[in-house]
């Protein structure tokens, strides 16, 4: 949210909601009736949104009212702050589809806030999603949040999902209303679980190579081991869901992978000029590189040690 200083007349208007906004233009800039009408009703427009972020400022407060104690918080493996709002709802996808929901619907109602209605085993759940840094405490506030989505989406059972600690209150709270906490270390937890059940079928679930590399590639996406973004310029980046770094970048034109390069060395990211490149094209359009079945073996291979 910004600040905007208004001096002089502009000052008097939004310090005087009640004014009758085109007479006092017309009176104060001599303006035609139209153009005092269309001046004002922009002026009424600015005016709402200043308000409406004042109170999606103040509802975030509430929720997230403190700050951790550093000796009593726990480790958490991974990372969540790293994660912009963007990359943090689509790890939130994965990771209630990977514990068994469809998702319904989706309502976005702050910045990083984000409420997921899904249904696993035919119980409705509503799951307010938070992302906030890890030395936050959320107040009992957020139980009142969860419990008017659960009634205004008409849910059975809610789930509340940050990545931070809840309050002692909030904890009786949300008890009392029969909704679920996950915090961070919750999160983390599950994310083990599911890793564990994964590393069970590891050669099970990647698929073989089909048709093309490009569609060898973005077929892994299938099996909701990883995320494939695209970028500018035919680049596609994959990652681990939830991890911030691509682990692995290609460059397709025409449905021909000209780039491929592995972005992570010695158990580090690094950037896409400095990774291990496997495949590429010179200007002249020479290829160096194993050929496309031989690629995609090596790029299992260079996967399978991360979900290992």
């Amino acid at each position: 949210m910004y600040c905007v200083k208004f001096n002089g007349f502009l000052q008097e208007i939004f310090e005087t909601p009640d004014a009758d906004l085109v007479a006092f233009f017309q009176s104060k800039l001599f303006l035609p009736l139209d153009k005092a009408e269309a001046l004002a009703c922009r002026i009424k427009k600015e005016r709402l949104q200043t308000v409406d972020d004042d109170i999606v400022q103040k509802r975030i407060y509430l929720v997230a009212e403190k700050i951790v104690d550093v000796k009593q918080s726990k480790t958490v493996v991974y990372n969540f702050e790293s994660l912009s709002d963007k990359e943090f709802k689509l790890f939130i996808k994965w990771f209630l589809i990977e514990l068994g929901y469809s998702i319904t619907a989706e309502i976005t109602f702050a910045m990083s806030c984000v409420t997921f209605i899904v249904v696993k085993d035919g119980l409705k759940t509503a799951v307010l999603t938070h992302k906030y840094c890890g030395d936050c405490v959320i107040s009992d506030a957020t139980v009142l949040l969860a419990q008017q989505e659960k009634i205004v989406h008409q849910c059975e059972h809610t789930i509340v999902l940050a990545t931070a600690v809840f309050s002692e209150q909030a904890k009786l709270d949300a008890e009392k209303q029969g909704i679920e906490l996950w915090d961070a270390q919750k999160i983390c937890e599950k994310i083990m679980e599911i890793n564990k059940r994964k590393e069970l079928t590891v050669q099970a679930a990647l698929p073989k190579y089909a048709c093309s590399l490009f569609d060898s590639l973005t077929s892994l996406t299938e099996h909701k081991m990883f995320l494939v973004e695209k970028r500018a310029g035919g680049k596609h980046d994959l990652f681990f869901p939830g991890v911030k770094f691509p682990i692995l970048t290609f460059q397709v034109q025409k449905g021909i992978v000209t780039r491929l390069v592995f972005r992570v060395k010695y158990n580090e990211p690094v950037g896409e000029s400095t990774g291990e490149i496997l495949i590429r094209y010179d200007r002249a359009g020479n290829r160096f590189g194993p050929e496309d079945i031989e690629a995609y073996t090596r790029v299992v291979e260079y996967l399978e040690q991360f979900l290992n």
